[in-house]
């Protein structure tokens, strides 16, 4: 006999399949839209500015502040430049990181 808790988790696995695999069977029968490959190109600097935003939400002005805008113009900028997710969060990541130990905050 099974338990509640484990009829939940197969249910949760199927649906999290369901959600995962769906897109595929449908992919060839969709129509692609004229403006796809517009915002295949825009796409990923919006959400790389985006998370740049996102780390202001709750700031105060201190000293920590000024690091935290260096990196995200650091991240926005590696994103510019190579548009590329892992060289701009690596690059913000590890300039931020050895920032905030040289400066001791």
């Amino acid at each position: 006999m099974l338990t509640p808790n484990f009829n939940f988790i197969i249910i949760l696995c199927l649906a999290t399949m369901l959600t995962r695999f769906l897109p595929f069977l449908f992919a060839g029968k969709l129509q692609r839209f004229s403006h796809h490959s517009t915002f295949q190109n825009i796409v990923p600097t919006l959400l790389m500015g985006l998370l740049v935003i996102y780390c202001f939400k709750d700031f105060t002005f201190n000293k920590e502040y000024y690091l935290r805008l260096v990196s995200a113009l650091l991240v926005l900028g590696l994103q510019a430049k190579w548009n590329n997710f892992i060289i701009s969060i690596l690059g913000g990541t590890i300039f931020y990181v050895l920032f905030i130990n040289m400066v001791n905050i």
